[in-house]
């Protein structure tokens, strides 16, 4: 059976073009998933329709109601998958998102310009890692903030810009599961073999703990 899920990103934000990355997503989750694409952050609130939320928002700018069913939501059972972008909590905006960076576990901090990565696999006995060897993927290297103690990395990268950075990582909130990946800045990087991989795993993870 199909994973029904909806994904968000932003309308004509300069940087994250969702309209191509929103059909690459799609594209990515074909065979595996039902992916409804929207901008219209008010969806949310029918999260219940919904087996796994994606989201590729890169501007902060959630109501107190979007906040509330986004959590309630996870921590029910079902799933959250944050692609790239979706950690950028604190820049664009006027005011940060504690909460949702607290939901993920970790926020952006900055980036490099975009280059060729060495992604490596650190636990390669979990599912979201199943079948994925090292890869290298040319991408937008995400400088991170994130609590070690709450999240499980399960790939990274090291850049001398960077140092040692998480590229995805998996953690549980109440009933529910929430699965991160830095990687994704356009539409090629979907194109990319091992990330294609990493996040069909990623959406069958957290959808398997559904309640």
């Amino acid at each position: 059976m199909a994973i029904d899920t909806l994904a968000i990103g932003d309308d004509e934000f300069e940087f994250h073009d969702f309209g191509a990355v929103g059909r690459a997503l799609e594209d990515a989750l074909r065979d595996i998933a039902d992916v409804e694409l929207t901008t219209e952050r008010d969806a949310v609130l029918t999260l219940d329709d919904y087996d796994v939320f994606v989201d590729y928002t890169t501007k902060a700018e959630w109501t107190p109601a979007q906040l509330d069913a986004i959590q309630s939501f996870v921590t029910a059972g079902s799933g959250y998958v944050r692609l790239h972008c979706a950690t950028v909590l604190d820049s664009f905006v006027d005011e940060p998102c504690p909460e949702l960076a607290d939901l993920i576990g970790g926020r952006f901090l900055t980036h490099p310009e975009m280059t060729t990565i060495d992604i490596e696999i650190g636990d390669a006995a979990h599912p979201v890692t199943d079948g994925v060897d090292g890869f290298q993927i040319y991408d937008e290297p995400y400088e991170l903030d994130w609590d070690a103690d709450r999240v499980t990395v399960l790939a990274e990268f090291t850049l001398p810009e960077t140092g040692t950075m998480p590229a995805a990582w998996v953690r549980t909130e109440g009933d529910g599961r929430v699965f991160y990946c830095s990687l994704g800045h356009d539409s090629t990087a979907f194109e990319n073999a091992g990330f294609r991989r990493l996040l069909r795993n990623g959406l069958q993870w957290v959808v398997e703990g559904h309640s």
